[in-house]
C-alpha cells in the first residue's frame, strides 16, 4: 500500500533522483529516462548516505543485491505478482513495479494529506515569473510554498509536491506541457484549487500541433478545475483563453491587460479588472469593476542609466516603480495583482514586494562587465518573449545608448513542428527593424536562411552560426566592447557560457 510505503518517506529529510547530489538520509528515487537508467546508481547513492532507494529493474536488483543465500526464485515470483501500489522491501532497497509512477503516487498522496491551497499556473510563457511574484505576494500574510526553479514536468512536479512542508498554507506549482495529456496528469497529481493560464502562443507544436492545439492542452486544467468547483483566474484580454472559458460553470475571476494609445509619456498603459466571481451566461459589461492602471514607464536607476522598468498605479492611484523589465511582463504582474486581490494582501505591502522584486537569473538579467551591458535572457525562448526582449533593448533611453553598439545574440526556437521554417522566417523579418544593429543568429532554423536570397537581409548585418561553439570563436576574435548586448535563447543553449567572451 503507498501509505506504508509512505512512512518509508516520511523517515527520510530529503528526496533525490540523482546519485551525484545525494544527501545523508535522502531517499533515492531510480527513474528509467530515454537515454539512461536511473536504477543503476541505487548502489552508489546507498554508498553516499541515501537512507532507502527505490528502484523497478528487478535484474539489476538480482545482480547487486542478492546473493546464493536468498531465494531468488521467490523474489522474482513476487516482483512478476506487484501491482502498482504494493512494494518489496530487502537490504534498504524498496523494489516497485514502477519507480516513476511510485514517485507520482507518493505526491499524490502527500497532497491529499495536506491541507493547503493549491494554486495551478500553467501558460506558453511567464509562468515562472508569475509564480515567483505569486508566491512573494502571498507570502506577506500566508506559509507559502512555490515549486524550485522549473520543477513543472511529470517527474519535477510530484519531487517538489513532496518537499511541500506538512504545515504550508499554499502551495503554487508550475506546470509544463509538450503534448495533450500532461497538464491533465498534472493536475491529478498536485489536485489544484485554483489556476491560472498566463497565455496561448505557437510554443511546442511538435506536441500541440497547432494554436488551437495549445489552447486545448493548457486549458486541460479549467477541465479540471470546472469537475472540481475550483476558481479559475482569466485575463479577459487574452481573447482565447477569455472565450474558452465562458463554457465553464465554476467560479472565474478576470482581469485585464487592455493596451490603449497613452497621451502622455507613458508606455503600454493598461487597465486590470478584477472582479467577483462569474458564470458562463453573465456579461462582463454587467460586473462591479474594481480598476487599476498599470504602465510601462521609464525609472533612472543609480548610476544614471535609463531603463524600461515597469511602474503601475494601483486602485488607490499610488505609482508604484518596479524593477521588472519588458513589455511582455504586464500580463505577469496583472496575474499577480488579481491572485493578491483575492487573497486579501494588504495593498501597500503588496506594493513594497514589487518595488523590492528583481528579475532572478536567466531572466533579461542585467549585468555590467567591463564597458559591456549585457542583458541574459537564457532561460527559454519563443517568438513573442524574443521580440519583447529585443524591445526592451530598443527602449533604453537614447541619450544612454546613442554611443554605445547594439548587438543582439539569439538562438533558435525549438519544438515548432511544421511551423518552424515560417516563424523563423518573420522573426528574421522583424529584425529587419533594427538594421542598426549586430545580430548573430544561432542554429539550425536560423541557419538555414543565410544561404538564401532574401532582400531584407542585404542591408542587415546578420551573421548565421550553426552553434554556439562557432558564435565563441567568433567572440574570440571580434572583440565586443562599448556595448549593449541581447544574449537570448532557450536553456539547452547556455548562453550564459557567452559571458566570458563579452
Amino acid at each position: 500500500m503507498i501509505s506504508n510505503l509512505y512512512k518509508y518517506l516520511k523517515e527520510c529529510p530529503g528526496i533525490s533522483i540523482d546519485s551525484r547530489k545525494i544527501e545523508f538520509n535522502n531517499l533515492f528515487i531510480g527513474i528509467k529516462g530515454l537515454n539512461y537508467d536511473g536504477n543503476i546508481f541505487a548502489k552508489e547513492a546507498l554508498s553516499k548516505g541515501a537512507k532507502y532507494a527505490i528502484i523497478d529493474n528487478y535484474k539489476y536488483f538480482e545482480e547487486q543485491f542478492l546473493n546464493q543465500n536468498d531465494d531468488i526464485k521467490l523474489f522474482n515470483d513476487n516482483f512478476n505478482a506487484l501491482n502498482e501500489d504494493e512494494f518489496i522491501f530487502s537490504k534498504n532497497i524498496i523494489l516497485v513495479k514502477n519507480s516513476l509512477k511510485t514517485l507520482q503516487n507518493l505526491a499524490k498522496y502527500h497532497r491529499n494529506k495536506s491541507s493547503a491551497q493549491i494554486i495551478a499556473i500553467t501558460g506558453s510563457c511567464g509562468k515562472t515569473l508569475t509564480k515567483e511574484l505569486i508566491k512573494n505576494l502571498l507570502s506577506i500574510k500566508y506559509k507559502t510554498y512555490a515549486n524550485p526553479g522549473n520543477y513543472n514536468s511529470h517527474i519535477g512536479l510530484p519531487l517538489a509536491l513532496l518537499a511541500m512542508s506538512e504545515d504550508a498554507e499554499i502551495g503554487i506549482f508550475e506546470m509544463g506541457a509538450r503534448g495533450f495529456g500532461e497538464i491533465k496528469e498534472l493536475c491529478k497529481i498536485a489536485n489544484p484549487d485554483y489556476g491560472l493560464i498566463t497565455c496561448i502562443k505557437e510554443v511546442h507544436l511538435d506536441g500541440f500541433n497547432d494554436l488551437d492545439g495549445v489552447l486545448k492542452g493548457k486549458t486541460e486544467l479549467y477541465d479540471f478545475l470546472n469537475k472540481k468547483k475550483g476558481i479559475i483566474f482569466v485575463n479577459i484580454n487574452e481573447k482565447l483563453l477569455y472565450q474558452s472559458s465562458l463554457k465553464y460553470k465554476t467560479a472565474i475571476y478576470t482581469y485585464s491587460t487592455d493596451f490603449y494609445e497613452a497621451k502622455k509619456d507613458v508606455y503600454y498603459p493598461s487597465k486590470i479588472l478584477i472582479e467577483d466571481p462569474i458564470k458562463s451566461s453573465n456579461s462582463i459589461n454587467n460586473k462591479k469593476l474594481n480598476t487599476a492602471a498599470l504602465t510601462i514607464n521609464t525609472e533612472i536607476d543609480i548610476k544614471n542609466s535609463i531603463y524600461p522598468y515597469i511602474t503601475y498605479k494601483d486602485q488607490y492611484c499610488n505609482s508604484i516603480k518596479t524593477k521588472i523589465l519588458g513589455n511582455f511582463n504586464i500580463n505577469n504582474i496583472s496575474s499577480a495583482l488579481c491572485v493578491a486581490k483575492f487573497f486579501k494582501i494588504d495593498n501597500d505591502k503588496a506594493n513594497q514586494c514589487f518595488i523590492n522584486f528583481k528579475n532572478y537569473d536567466n531572466r533579461l538579467e542585467r549585468i555590467e562587465k567591463d564597458s559591456n551591458l549585457i542583458f541574459l535572457d537564457a532561460y527559454n525562448s519563443n517568438s513573442d518573449s524574443l521580440k519583447g526582449a529585443i524591445e526592451v533593448i530598443d527602449d533604453l533611453d537614447s541619450n544612454f545608448t546613442k554611443n554605445k553598439h547594439k548587438i543582439l545574440i539569439l538562438g533558435e526556437l525549438k519544438e515548432l513542428g511544421n511551423r518552424s521554417d515560417s516563424i523563423h522566417k518573420g522573426v528574421i523579418k522583424i529584425l529587419q527593424n533594427y538594421n542598426h544593429y549586430l545580430v548573430l543568429l544561432c542554429g539550425e532554423n536560423f541557419y538555414k536562411f543565410k544561404s538564401q536570397n532574401i532582400d531584407y537581409l542585404k542591408n542587415n548585418k546578420f551573421e548565421f552560426f550553426e552553434t554556439k561553439i562557432e558564435i565563441i570563436e567568433y567572440l574570440k576574435l571580434h572583440k565586443i566592447e562599448n556595448s549593449i548586448v541581447l544574449l537570448k535563447a532557450s536553456r539547452k543553449y547556455g548562453f550564459e557560457d557567452l559571458l566570458d567572451y563579452l
